[in-house]
């Protein structure tokens, strides 16, 4: 017949499923956004909109243009160290 556990060693598993995980960083705060209106190229539209899809088809989330268009952006001025 099993005996039962002490209760020390019951209280100790309760304390631990109850501890937060461990934090690497403390999150973002929300960041504001601004409206920029570009006109592009309708052959460039269509092949962003392209490109937005068979992402969200390979991986499996979904992509947006304007998501493409950040990270297009971001790298530029990456690039050029602004």
């Amino acid at each position: 017949m099993k005996s039962k556990p002490a209760i020390d060693e019951f209280l100790e598993v309760g304390d631990k499923a109850h501890q937060a995980p461990d934090q690497k960083a403390p999150p973002k705060a929300p960041e504001y956004r601004q409206s920029v209106v570009a006109r592009l190229p309708i052959s460039q539209s269509i092949r962003l909109k392209k490109l937005a899809l068979k992402l969200t088809e390979e991986t499996y989330t979904r992509v947006t243009t304007q998501a493409l268009l950040e990270q297009a952006v971001e790298d530029l001025l990456r690039k050029h160290s602004l």
